[in-house]
C-alpha cells in the first residue's frame, strides 16, 4: 500500500510540475505580447483569410464578377450624368403622355 501511496505521489508531483510550467509558459507569451500586437495580429489572420476567400470565389464565379462589374459602372455612370438624364427625360415625357393616351383612347 505505501508502495501505491509513493507511485501516486510521484505521478501527481510530476503532473503538477507539467501544469506549473505551462502556467508560466503562457504568462510568458500574454506578458510579452501586448494586447494591441495580439489584436493586430487576430485582424492580420482574418484579413488573409477574407482575401483567399475573396479570391476562390472569384475565379470560381468570373460571370457573377463581371455582372456585378458591369452594374456598378452603369450605375456610376448614371449617377454622374444625373442632372443630364433628367433633363432629357423632362424633354420627351410630353411624347411618352401622348403615347399613353392613344393606347387608353384605343383600349375604349
Amino acid at each position: 500500500m505505501k508502495a501505491r501511496l509513493k507511485e501516486d505521489r510521484a505521478m501527481r508531483d510530476v503532473a503538477k510540475s507539467l501544469v506549473t510550467n505551462d502556467l508560466h509558459h503562457l504568462r510568458g507569451d500574454v506578458q510579452a505580447q501586448s494586447i494591441a500586437s495580439r489584436f493586430a495580429g487576430r485582424m492580420r489572420e482574418g484579413a488573409e483569410g477574407l482575401a483567399e476567400d475573396t479570391t476562390d470565389f472569384a475565379r470560381e464565379n468570373p460571370g457573377r464578377l463581371g455582372s456585378a462589374a458591369g452594374l456598378g459602372l452603369s450605375l456610376l455612370f448614371a449617377w454622374l450624368f444625373r442632372d443630364q438624364i433628367s433633363e432629357l427625360v423632362e424633354k420627351h415625357w410630353h411624347h411618352v403622355e401622348e403615347f399613353a393616351d392613344q393606347v387608353t383612347s384605343r383600349d375604349d
